[in-house]
């Protein structure tokens, strides 16, 4: 299967629950009209890079494995996929202990059965069910954009006619595809506000809060703010401080004016180590500059960012968090001429801001008190955002 935006899509909600387990698990599958030496593999939740893998032989598949954890006898869910183009999606296995039987007739992977005597995955298969006509459409969609954005990462940078030829192109398909969820989101609600919570809940209610949330300063459901957070209501104590339940928290009550500035313990591209907090209290105000150099806006932004730099010397820090190897941070800051303090970002810095993209700006008063926080660039946004604040060069 292609690695297309629907499986990272995917992973990034498997990736949102982090219990381990202690036992052994079968899966057993019978797919027909797929040709023989499909590869199948299987992706762990609790390690991405954790991959098994089995050869269709007459139709059949079949894994067994121990994965050892701190946890005893608790599901964790898996992505099961084809490797090549013979099969297309993701299909969604919950294992422990137990053994799943997968029947299907079909190349369409959410379109086969699932049976287990697990109730996640009885959960699970109810949630499938109620959009499998959507998911797939969404994969489709999904696919089609995925062909553009290869032709626009193609073209030359001067190119401004094709790209925006292309970009002509892609827009309808963000419409569809935002129609498409909010499809599936909706069935996920009428579901949700009838099942009793369980892991399989939290990871579709932690779905839905990333869904609605601000990105670029824009919320794509904005009527679905509020049957999300009367979901998030049914939540007590003990579920809101799982990972997950965290994770939701952030998502749908994000930081704001008037918040304390988050500390956060993060090393530069050398290997210096810093704490957020030693910044504050120095007479200056802080932009934080959350970023990657893989992402298109956040490198867009770098030269407002340099000239906001030197004009704001006097009263304002700039700090650069940056979720890249040091490989391409290195790369990118010879490119770009990028001299200014950057941080390597973290898994624990994401969750900690709640973040649910990038480019991410917080800004930040000179006793630690936040003034602003949002998503998205475009041309002066930064420049406006200091001057909305009343910060002087």
């Amino acid at each position: 299967m292609k690695k297309t935006t629907f499986a990272i899509f995917l992973i990034i909600l498997l990736t949102s629950y982090n219990k381990a387990f202690a036992g052994k698990f079968v899966i057993e599958g019978n797919i027909k009209n797929i040709p023989d030496s499909t590869v199948i593999a299987m992706r762990s939740s609790i390690n991405r890079e954790y991959v098994l893998r089995d050869t269709l032989i007459n139709g059949h598949f079949r894994f067994q494995d121990t994965a050892v954890g701190d946890i005893d006898s608790i599901p964790v869910r898996w992505q099961l996929y084809g490797e090549g183009d013979e099969i297309t999606g993701v299909c969604i296995v919950w294992v422990c202990n137990n053994t799943t039987k997968i029947t299907g007739e079909s190349n369409i992977s959410v379109r086969w059965n699932i049976e287990s005597d697990l109730q996640e995955q009885k959960d699970e298969n109810i949630f499938i069910k109620a959009s499998i006509d959507d998911i797939y459409l969404l994969h489709l969609e999904y696919t089609k954009r995925e062909v553009f954005m290869k032709e626009l990462k193609a073209l030359p940078e001067d190119d401004t006619v094709k790209s925006k030829e292309i970009w002509a192109k892609i827009r309808p398909v963000d419409s569809v595809i935002d129609n498409i969820n909010e499809r599936i989101r909706i069935n996920d609600i009428k579901i949700m506000q009838n099942m009793d919570i369980n892991d399989v809940w939290l990871n579709h209610l932690y779905d839905l809060a990333n869904a609605v949330t601000e990105i670029w300063r824009v919320s794509k459901y904005p009527d679905l703010l509020e049957p999300a957070k009367e979901l998030y209501a049914r939540l007590n104590d003990e579920q809101k401080l799982t990972k997950t339940g965290r994770n939701i928290t952030k998502l749908l009550y994000p930081i704001k004016a008037g918040d304390k500035m988050i500390d956060a313990a993060l090393s530069d591209f050398e290997g210096k180590k810093y704490n957020l907090s030693e910044f504050t209290g120095k007479g200056k105000y802080i932009l934080l500059d959350f970023w990657g150099s893989g992402c298109a806006p956040c490198v867009q932004a770098l030269p407002e960012l340099q000239s906001i730099e030197v004009d704001y010397a006097n009263t304002l820090k700039i700090i650069g968090i940056a979720f890249d190897s040091k490989e391409s941070f290195e790369k990118i800051a010879k490119a770009k001429n990028i001299t200014s303090l950057n941080l390597q970002g973290t898994n624990d810095v994401w969750e900690k801001y709640g973040l649910s993209g990038i480019p991410y700006y917080v800004l930040v008063s000179t006793d630690g008190i936040i003034l602003e926080a949002g998503y998205g660039y475009g041309k002066g946004t930064l420049i406006k955002m200091l001057e909305q604040n009343n910060i002087k060069k």
